[in-house]
């Protein structure tokens, strides 16, 4: 089964993307979002036990449900949505089973991800596309870099 991903970063969440959402057909594919959240600065966080948590929990409900509205019925997908910038433990590993990773991202964001996806692939199994490219069935612009 073929793996898409797709990179976003919270203030990437507008109407070209739900557009784009809205075009995907795909119902035989695993499509895997990852969503990097905004980090709360230190001085600004309440104090509130389990802020974080909380706030993760919340806007997952929030993109889940915006996601369930933009995408076509029957197309599954699996959601992660974390907080900072991606490292080799965060977002939590979500790439198991998986022979070759279609990666979309918008311009110079596949730097972000790389260091996540360095740990759970190998080079040659990761293909970067533009993320206009998602809701295309064959994929002959590559922008490996």
């Amino acid at each position: 089964m073929e793996t898409r991903l797709l990179y976003i970063l919270e203030k990437e969440m507008d109407e070209n993307l739900s557009k784009l959402l809205n075009s995907f057909k795909f119902a035989k594919m695993r499509l895997i979002i990852l969503v990097e959240l905004n980090p709360i600065e230190v001085d600004s966080m309440p104090m509130i036990y389990d802020f974080k948590e909380i706030r993760l929990s919340k806007v997952k409900e929030k993109v889940k449900n915006w996601l369930d509205f933009e995408l076509t019925k029957g197309v599954l997908y699996e959601l992660i949505v974390f907080e900072g910038r991606p490292t080799k433990n965060n977002p939590p590993d979500t790439l198991d089973k998986i022979n070759q990773l279609k990666v979309f991202v918008r311009d110079n964001n596949d730097i972000r991800i790389v260091p996540y996806l360095k740990v759970h692939l190998q080079p040659n199994q990761i293909t970067f596309y533009k993320i206009d490219k998602l809701v295309n069935d064959y994929l002959p612009q590559r922008i490996n870099k």
